[in-house]
Order: structure tokens, then C-alpha cells, then sequence
């Protein structure tokens, strides 16, 4: 009997055998474990007993090839990818304010790499496993440099440059020693020892283990170390066998399935293949009290500072992201025995931190989520990181690291060894300003003191996001630990500078006419330019001509009994006699309300009904039957029967209605808001001084009267003096639009984002005079580019229905270097970003946009409840306000800018992912030949469906779905890829102009499911053999997803070293973007030539990569990287 084999069953069916004085003993972890076994078992116990007592008193043999750990298989097969990689250095260099004996530094040195027998191995491969090798300590060199003839600060930066170029040096693993070592001399009899230790040997830990032994006096290096690196070896491999680690990662995976793939925190600048490592850092103190007052807590809840700070900053990024779910990596080192401590050796591991957050949560809960969860992970830290990836199989991307984002670690500062000679050496500066994770939250803790190092990718945050950010945690910490028994809405974010930039950026009094109607503003200026052309349309009317007709249409309307209050409806072609009839309305403060003849019956019959409408002004007469209208008149009918006698007095004045207009409402029915007089001419008096509007102004109007943006283009130029021009509802297309705005005259235009798109698809040119305001949905990059090139002006504007036309606006400039903003609130409006809990958000926070100010309307016509519910009041500095709830996510840029970050409703999670619809609408827009793109969620029987539809700048020619999905796959991370691209002629629009997105998802959808794609060449056929040998899967396609079939980052290693063998300059970011056969085999014909150039780094799914230097950066060559905790 095989006794290796036995215990190895043993273990397969949990079974663990163990040495317990002297005598043999087992624990079954099944219910009913092998009778059949356990027989075996007892009929061998003495050869059982006898091998593991061998096993226990036997050292490995150092003669022989040595196993390798989990992370030293990683690190070597990354390194002989990229045939050496300077990315895995840990250089370490120390100043010594003493001379330095070149003889005894040698021999400590040799010492030192005698008596630790992983710093003197050579790695190579055998059938397809790797092995170290203990090799000889003489072939450590150190290397001198006398630099004594230099100035000494001269003499420094000539060190610190030797050093970097040194560090740019790679290892050859199979050949040297993964130690080199520099002595320089300098000037004052002072010295630098620089180190550079591969990390294949040593983590942080064990290089400070080696600076203190180099630098002691005593006798420490004289002898072997008892305990080798290979011991852990060894255990870690029985480890990876036993019943506990099955236990501990079944704990684990069950405690992170279904965990947030990617993290909330919203970024300045998308991720994209050129995003690199580059980094910066933001430092942050705590007070003294309050670091008193976190270690007295500490105390008194029976916690570490790890498990506190831990806590709080989930806590912290919960609040701050309005997710209640939040994942952080953390950096372990992994002793898991007490004879593994004094080892040195590579021991780092990640863990993977999951925190969730429920309502009414409070500081306590936190900290004890923290500690149970700290606790865990006591056991589960023996878990390999990359066993983990295996178990979970995460959506791999090239643009982000799986399972995390977000590092947090903590440096505990002890006392320093006054027996050691290290506390008279200071560090030297190794300048290596580059981070593997998008946010890496460093904390230093010493008995009186702790500190925060916020180190962020500078190619995703600014560094005023980053400030932000870290002062809002400080101001977090306040409250956490201050006051634990507070509920975490309840805690506030808000620092004093937040609170005083708020007051500054809602700053927007500005006096006005309160007590005026509309109408009679556009009186006033029709007695001050009487003889102006006030409407362009099917006839010109003058200002004297627009008030006559207005008054005589109020008259007849006042006989037929319209009074005060009244509501009436309005369905009218688009022509001066429209505005005539509106202001007529106005003059006997009654409010009109728009109908959409484009509406579905059903609907405007709602409408009209629901708004209790005393009658219909409609040019049709069939109208009024098809709405049930007991009254219907023309307004020529209006004009024509007009008394003489004046209509009666009025007696609401600014608060009457001026109009009722209805909008989609969650129930399927349209909801009526009532917008007063007040409202609109604040509004309206806002726009006029900016963006702004003069009496030579010609503004063309293109908007139906159903959308409230109407009421800007119909009624700013009539109270300026300026030029109304009427686009007939027949030329209204971007081809009218466009031959429209050729003729040179038009000032000012509004539309949304689609409209203006239209125009430009029209073959519009552009007019350098032109004024353009886009407003209604998301204005994207290339329209606003496109705009600003070909206008004199453009600003994007925001504002719900609720709250009159726009709240806020801001002028586009520069649309290449920032993402375009919402800006500033309007006059007499404040803006707030409010938490779940409708308290005030601090700047860079994301939360619920609210508005407030003169614009924000009475609410909804007859719905009481549900005007409460969007209508609220809160506190601020300045004292309660009323507001409305926009339902859109946003936040305050430190450079006082609104950020709309989209609709809640708009928010969609998908595989775990939470997903920005309008995100992958903004990356396809960036594609050639793409004009417009809409992206929807299909919800079907099978799941779900993430479909793009688009529209193309060459209608006539059909854009290949394969390729396009490619080139998406180079700026989207995969768990955005749709899985669909279809392309309409033209996309359903609502009556108000926007893409109809709810008509795109209420398209059917040819579901073609991927059924099984036999390969089709000789390479696609060996791919598909080799997948089946490193997946263990059969029946493999062409279009199966590589890591979807259980492969992963060790495995992929392979297919890009057998891709290398058939001539192909492949990487495993290939891979990573290419994950099928179909996909990768089409793209390696352009990898027949090999990359030359120099490198620089980016990450790849956690892992850094390295990007050619040649200028193109089409190719990309990659490594995966072990994470150093640094």
C-alpha cells in the first residue's frame, strides 16, 4: 500500500490525520464518513504513524529542487512573459551617517543570503512545473561606487540616479540571485547601501527583517535559520489539500458571490486602454483628540485599529457613493504559524473585505460587522487570492483589477530596536509615484498619532476629487467615533468650507418684477417698441399688432365666459395666432394647457379631462368631439367675434397659473404642474440676462408647446424686443431646420441634444453668430464638439418641469479636457445634493439633486400626495427651504459645478455590475460613422439583455456588428459591452423631441442565442484543444468566453507562450480583450510583426501591464502582477 496515496484519500474525503503525543489520531468532517476507508485507515495505522512522524522530523533536502509557493508560481510566470519584469523590484537603499567597512559589509552580505536560503534561489521549470534551487552565496557581488569626490548633495542625486537606473534592471531569474546590493561612498564619511530584492523572495516584512540583521552587531548571522521559506512551502501545499481550506473557502465565496464587481466612486475621467499606473497622493491627519479618542474606543469595544478604520471607511464610501454594498482589498502577510515569523520569505496574500449596509445601521453596528468580519478573515487569509479568482470567476477586464478596487492597509509603528544600528540610518527616497488599485488608502498608526495617504491613478481623479474625498472621511471620523451610537444617515459630510462654497455657489438674488404677469411684461414692451416685428410666422405681426390681437381673443374669450382660474385647453398648429391666444389667456389669468395633436387620443382625452378645462381653442372642430369638449372655438373664430368691451378685472396677479402642462408619471398617467406667473418671469428675466437675449436678436422656436422648454422660445424675445420666428410644425425636421438657419438671420436657437443632432446630420455648416442652448437630455461630448465648432456660443441647460423650463446652465467650452457640467444655478434658485436621508451632501459626494427658489413650482394639479412626496422642506445654513426632488443623481465639483451622473431609473445593474445606460452611449458616439446611439436593458424570459441601437452616419451601408463590438471592447470594461448593436433608420422620438427609450426596449428583439460555432481553421482547432486542456470543458466553440469556461490568469499564460510559439507578438491583453477564439484569431493577423519600443505602464485587470512607447499603442504588451504592499 502506498501510504502518500492513502493519506491523500484520506483527505479527499475530509478526513485530516495528525500526531498527537506520540500517538495517531483523525477527525472525519462528514456525517458518515467512509467505513470503507477508515478500515484502510486502522489496518495501516503503524505506517501511517511512522510516515508523518518522518515527515515531522525531517528538514527538506536543500540539494534538491524545492516546490515553489502559490504567489512565486504567479510572480515567476509573469516574469518569463515579459522576459523580466522591474515592476516586481523592492528597492530599498538606507543612509548611513558613519563610514562603512567594505570587507565586513561583504561578509554580511554573504552572511545574510547563507543563513536565509530563499535569497540565494534560482527558479527554473521541469515538465511543466517550477522549482527553486538553493544556489551559492559567492555569487552575491556587491558593487562599490566611490562618489567622495562630488559636493555631498551632488553626491546624493548621483546615488539616487545610480539607483533608478539600477532599478530599471530586470532579473534573470533562472540565473542570478534575487538579490543585488550597491555600496556607494560618499562625502563626511557617510555612506548609502542600496538593496534590490525580487519579490519573489521577500514581501515588505522580511525586507525590514533583513535590514535589521544586516545592520545588527550581534551574532544573529553566524548560523542557518531553522526555519526556512521552503517550510511554509511545504505547509502551504498540505494546506491546500486539507478539509479546513476547502472550509474556509466555501466561507469565503459565499461571503463575496453576488458582491459589487467594480466600485461606485465616480470618476473624472473614464477608464480606457491608456489608463495607466501613474499616481499621486493626498495626506491627511487626524486631529490629536481625535486619535486619543479612536484608541480609547478601540479599547472600550474591544477592537483593533484595523477593524475600526476598516469600518469606518466602508461606512465611509457607503455614504459617499450611496451603495450599500462596498468591497476593499487588503495586503496580509501570511505566517500562519508561529515558526514562520522570523522567516524570510515572500508570505503576502490579498483578502477580499465585503461590507454591507442596512437602514438604521449605526457606528456600533459597523464596528461590529468590522470585527466579525476581521475575525473571518483570520482564518480565511490563508485562502491564495488566485484561488479565489478561480472559485468566483469574475468578469475579467483589461481596465480594471477583479473582486477590487479599492486598497485599504495600515502601517502600525512600533518602537524601534534600540539594539539595532538601523535608528541612526534614514531612508532614502526611491521615487516610484505609481498605484495598482484606482484608490489606495494607506493608514499610519503610532501610539499618538494616525495619518491617512490617499494614493489615486491621476488618469482617473483629479486631485481636487481626491481632497474632497479625504476631508469628507475626516469629517466622518468626527462623528464615528465621537458619537458611534449615531445612525449613518444621520451623520453629515458637510465640513465648514463645504457649507461656505454652498452659500457662495447659491448666491443668486436678483431683483424683478414679482408682482407682474408675463403678459404684462410683454405689454411694457410692446408700448416700448410698438412697431417692432415681434412674429415671424405663416404672417408677421408687429408688437402693437401681438398686443391687439392678444387683447380682442381675451375679450371674446371673457364672453364666452373664461374667467380667473380657468384652465383651457390649446391644440393649435404652430403660428403667431397660437402666442396670440396664449397671451390672451394670460391677460384674463387663466392658464392654457398644451395638446399635442401628436399624442394618442386616449392620452390627450386624460389630459383635458384631468385638467377640468372650461373649453378647447383648437383650428379643428373635430377636436372638440374626439375630446369630449362641450365648447370649442378657433382663435380666427376668437378674433373675428371680439367685443368692444374690455374683459373683467383680474385679481390673482403673479400667483395665477399660466400654465398647466402634463408630463409622464410613474403610474403610466401623465401628471399636471402648475407653473404661476411668478415663476415664469423669473425664469424668463434669468435667461435674458444670461445666456442672454438683446432686441436684435432673431431666436427660431422648434419646439412643440407640450414641452416646457417651449415657453423660453416663445416668450424670451416677446419680453426683449427681439424677433420671435416660428418654425411650422411641417419644418421642423433637420433638413427644414438646417435650410432655415442658412439664411444667416437666426441668433439664437434651442433644442435637445437629438434635435441638434438632426440639424447636423442635415449637412448643417454652422453660423459663427449663433447662440446655442441644448437642454433636455444628456448633451454627449462629440455633439457638444461638433456644436462649439460651428456656433458663436453653446450652453448645456437642466431643469425639470417642476421647476420652470431651467434651473441651472453652464457654457461649453473645452469640451475635451473635462466632462461637460449642468454649471450653476439660475437667478433666485439654489441647488442642493441631498443624501437618502434628505440631508445636505459635502462637494464631490454623489446624491439626489434638489432646487429651490422662485422657479420651483406649487406641484401636482390635484395630486396632493404626491406633491408631498417630491416637494419637501429641508435645513440648510440660511433656514428651512422648500424643494424639489429631481430624482437625478449629481454632485458639487470643487470648482463650484453641478455633475448630472444620470437618472436613478436610468441606473441599471446587471451580473453585479451597476451600469450608466448613458455611459455606453457617450463611448459609442465616439466611433466612427456612429451618429446617435440609445442603449436599453431588454427583459426577457432568459434573463436580460443589454442592447445598443444606433443610427448611422451612412444609412445605406450596414455597419459590421462583429467589428464594431471590437472596437467598443477598446473602451468599455466587458460587463458594459452590449451584447446587441442594432441599427435603425431613424430612432422613435417623443413628442417633445427626446429618444423615445421606452419604445427602443418595447421593440422585438431577434434573440439569437450562441449556440455552439465549430471551428473553422487549423489554429482555431488547436486553440479549441487547448482550451479543453486547461479548462477541463468539452465541446468548446469558437464564441465561447475563455474565462466564462473556468480559465484564468495562470492558465492564459499559456495560450499567449503558444501563440508566441506560432510567430503571433501575442500578449495576455489580447487575451483579456479577445476572450473567444473568434474574436482572438481575427485579431492576430495584425501580430505577425513584433512590438519594439520602450514601455509604460497601465493596469490590466488588477495587474499592471506595459504599453509600447512607439506613439501607436495599438499593441499592447502585457504582465499580470503580484501585488507588493508598498
Amino acid at each position: 500500500m502506498n501510504i502518500e496515496h492513502l493519506i491523500g484519500k484520506a483527505e479527499q474525503h475530509d478526513i485530516e490525520l495528525f500526531l498527537e503525543n506520540g500517538k495517531l489520531g483523525y477527525r472525519a468532517y462528514q456525517s458518515q464518513p467512509n467505513r470503507g476507508l477508515l478500515a484502510q485507515l486502522s489496518e495501516h495505522k503503524d505506517a501511517i504513524l511512522h510516515y508523518l512522524q518522518q515527515q515531522a522530523a525531517n528538514m527538506p533536502d536543500y540539494c534538491k529542487p524545492l516546490p515553489v509557493s502559490t504567489s512565486q508560481q504567479r510572480i515567476w510566470t509573469i516574469d518569463q512573459l515579459e522576459h523580466g519584469s522591474t515592476e516586481f523590484h523592492i528597492p530599498v537603499a538606507l543612509l548611513l551617517p558613519r563610514s562603512v567597512d567594505l570587507l565586513t559589509l561583504t561578509e554580511r552580505l554573504k552572511k545574510l543570503v547563507e543563513r536565509h536560503y530563499v535569497l540565494r534561489c534560482v527558479f527554473t521549470e521541469k515538465e511543466g512545473q517550477l522549482y527553486q534551487r538553493v544556489d551559492s552565496p559567492d555569487k552575491l557581488q556587491l558593487s562599490v561606487e566611490d562618489l567622495t569626490y562630488l559636493p555631498y548633495q551632488n553626491a546624493i542625486a548621483q546615488a539616487q540616479a545610480r539607483i533608478a537606473l539600477d532599478n530599471q534592471q530586470a532579473f534573470n531569474l533562472a540565473e542570478d540571485l534575487p538579490l543585488r546590493a550597491i555600496l556607494f561612498r560618499l562625502p563626511q564619511q557617510h555612506a548609502v547601501i542600496y538593496l534590490n530584492i525580487h519579490h519573489i523572495a521577500v514581501d515588505e516584512s522580511s525586507v525590514t527583517q533583513i535590514l535589521e540583521e544586516l545592520l545588527a552587531e550581534n551574532n544573529v548571522l553566524q548560523t542557518a535559520a531553522p526555519v526556512q521559506y521552503a517550510d511554509y512551502v511545504y505547509w502551504q501545499q498540505a494546506y491546500l489539500r486539507s478539509y479546513a481550506f476547502k472550509q474556509h473557502l466555501a466561507a469565503y465565496v459565499q461571503l463575496l458571490t453576488d458582491a459589487p464587481a467594480l466600485h461606485s466612486l465616480p470618476l473624472d475621467f473614464p477608464y480606457s486602454p491608456l489608463t495607466s499606473n501613474a499616481a499621486a497622493q493626498y495626506k491627511i491627519d487626524l486631529e490629536p483628540d481625535l486619535a486619543a479618542a479612536a484608541f480609547a474606543l478601540c479599547q472600550q469595544q474591544q477592537l483593533t485599529p484595523f477593524m475600526l478604520f476598516q469600518g469606518a471607511l466602508s461606512a465611509f464610501l457607503s455614504i459617499w457613493t450611496r451603495s450599500d454594498d462596498i468591497v476593499l482589498g487588503t495586503p496580509s502577510i501570511l505566517r500562519p504559524q508561529d515558526k514562520f515569523k522570523q522567516v524570510v520569505g515572500c508570505f503576502l496574500n490579498l483578502s477580499v473585505l465585503r461590507s454591507q449596509f442596512t437602514a438604521g445601521m449605526t457606528g456600533l453596528d459597523v464596528m461590529k460587522q468590522a470585527r466579525q468580519l476581521s475575525l473571518n478573515l483570520l482564518d480565511w487569509q490563508s485562502v491564495p487570492f488566485e484561488t479565489l479568482l478561480e472559485k468566483l470567476k469574475p468578469e475579467r477586464s483589461p481596465l480594471y483589477s477583479p473582486l477590487f478596487q479599492i486598497l485599504f492597509s495600515m502601517h502600525m509603528q512600533g518602537q524601534q530596536n534600540t539594539d539595532s544600528k538601523q535608528d541612526s540610518a534614514t531612508a532614502l527616497t526611491i521615487s516610484r509615484n505609481t498605484t495598482k488599485y484606482d484608490l489606495t488608502v494607506h493608514a499610519s498608526v503610532s501610539n499618538q498619532h494616525i495619518a491617512f495617504n490617499f494614493d489615486y491613478k491621476t488618469d482617473l481623479f483629479l486631485p481636487s476629487s481626491i481632497e474632497q474625498l479625504a476631508q469628507a472621511f475626516c469629517q466622518f471620523l468626527h462623528t464615528f467615533i465621537l458619537a458611534p451610537a449615531t445612525d449613518l444617515a444621520q451623520i453629515s459630510l458637510v465640513t465648514e468650507r463645504d457649507s461656505a462654497r454652498l452659500k457662495q455657489y447659491n448666491a443668486t438674488m436678483f431683483d424683478y418684477p414679482k408682482s407682474l404677469r408675463l403678459d404684462q411684461l410683454i405689454t411694457q414692451q410692446a408700448e416700448a417698441t410698438p412697431d417692432n416685428i415681434a412674429i415671424e410666422a405663416e404672417q408677421c405681426l408687429t408688437y402693437r399688432q401681438l398686443e391687439l390681437y392678444s387683447e380682442r381673443i381675451a375679450i371674446s374669450l371673457a364672453h364666452h365666459g373664461v374667467k380667473s382660474g380657468d384652465h383651457v385647453g390649446i391644440m393649435l398648429e404652430r403660428s403667431a395666432l397660437m402666442v396670440c391666444t396664449m397671451l390672451a389667456l394670460m391677460k384674463l389669468e387663466a392658464a392654457y394647457v398644451p395638446l399635442d395633436p401628436a399624442y394618442p387620443l386616449q392620452r390627450l382625452k386624460y389630459i383635458y379631462q384631468r385638467a377640468n378645462c372650461t373649453l378647447l381653442i383648437s383650428d379643428t372642430i373635430e377636436s372638440a368631439t374626439e375630446l369630449g369638449a362641450k365648447h370649442s372655438f378657433s382663435p380666427e373664430t376668437l378674433l373675428q367675434h371680439a367685443q368692444t368691451s374690455r374683459p373683467a378685472a383680474t385679481h390673482l396677479g403673479a400667483a395665477a397659473t399660466a400654465y398647466l402642462i402634463f408630463t409622464s408619471g410613474s403610474t403610466g398617467q401623465p401628471k399636471g404642474i402648475a407653473i404661476q406667473h411668478c415663476n415664469v418671469v423669473n425664469f424668463l428675466l434669468s435667461m435674458q440676462k444670461q445666456p442672454g437675449i438683446t432686441s436684435q436678436d432673431k431666436l427660431l422656436a422648434v419646439t412643440p408647446i407640450s414641452f416646457d422648454i417651449s415657453v423660453l422660445e416663445l416668450f424670451l424675445p416677446l419680453i426683449s424686443g427681439a424677433c420671435l420666428v416660428i418654425a411650422a410644425q411641417e419644418q421642423r425636421d433637420g433638413f427644414s431646420l438646417c435650410q432655415r438657419l442658412e439664411q444667416g438671420d437666426i441668433s439664437l436657437m434651442q433644442a435637445t441634444p437629438a434635435g441638434w443632432q438632426s440639424v447636423l446630420d442635415a449637412g448643417w455648416k454652422g453660423q459663427p453668430g449663433l447662440k446655442a442652448l441644448s437642454g433636455g437630455e444628456i448633451l454627449p461630448a462629440q455633439l457638444a464638439t461638433q456644436l462649439t465648432q460651428k456656433t458663436a456660443a453653446l450652453w448645456n441647460m437642466y431643469g425639470p418641469t417642476e421647476t420652470t423650463v431651467w434651473s441651472s446652465m453652464a457654457a461649453v467650452n473645452n469640451t475635451a479636457q473635462s466632462k461637460i457640467t449642468i454649471g450653476r444655478p439660475i437667478a433666485n434658485t439654489e441647488i442642493y445634493v441631498l443624501t437618502p436621508n434628505q440631508q445636505l451632501c459635502a462637494f464631490g459626494q454623489t446624491g439626489e439633486i434638489a432646487i429651490a427658489g422662485d422657479g420651483v413650482s406649487s406641484g401636482y394639479y390635484g395630486q396632493p400626495e404626491l406633491t408631498l412626496s417630491r416637494f419637501i422642506r429641508i435645513k440648510t445654513a440660511e433656514g428651512e427651504k422648500r424643494v424639489y426632488l429631481t430624482g437625478d443623481l449629481g454632485r458639487l465639483t470643487s470648482d463650484g459645478q453641478l455633475q448630472c451622473l444620470g437618472r436613478t431609473d436610468e441606473q441599471i445593474k446587471l451580473r453585479g455590475f451597476r451600469i450608466e445606460l448613458t455611459e455606453i452611449d457617450a463611448v459609442m458616439l465616439t466611433l466612427p460613422n456612429i451618429k446617435q446611439v440609445a442603449t436599453v436593458l431588454h427583459k426577457h424570459s432568459a434573463g436580460s439583455t443589454l442592447v445598443s441601437y444606433y443610427c448611422s452616419k451612412q444609412p445605406d451601408t450596414q455597419d459590421n456588428e462583429l467589428q464594431l463590438l471590437l472596437q467598443l471592447r477598446q473602451q468599455l470594461p466587458a460587463y458594459m459591452l452590449p451584447e446587441r448593436l442594432v441599427m435603425l433608420p431613424q430612432f422613435p422620438l417623443t413628442p417633445s423631441g427626446k429618444i423615445d427609450r421606452k419604445a427602443l426596449a418595447a421593440l422585438a428583439l431577434n434573440q439569437h442565442r450562441h449556440s455552439h460555432v465549430a471551428p473553422k481553421t487549423d489554429l482555431q482547432c488547436q486553440l479549441v484543444e487547448l482550451w479543453h486542456k486547461l479548462t477541463g470543458q468539452t465541446d468548446i466553440g469558437i464564441t465561447d468566453n475563455f474565462f466564462a469556461l473556468g480559465g484564468d490568469s495562470i492558465s492564459a499564460v499559456k495560450i499567449v507562450r503558444f501563440l508566441r510559439e506560432q510567430g503571433y507578438d501575442m500578449n495576455n491583453k489580447l487575451l483579456f480583450s479577445h476572450q473567444t477564439i473568434e474574436d482572438l484569431t481575427t485579431h492576430l493577423p495584425q501580430l505577425l510583426t513584433p512590438l519594439t519600443g520602450n514601455v509604460t505602464e497601465i493596469q490590466v485587470d488588477g495587474i499592471d501591464m506595459l504599453l509600447t512607447g512607439d506613439g501607436d499603442n495599438n499593441d499592447l504588451t502585457a504582465i499580470l502582477k503580484e501585488f507588493s504592499a508598498r
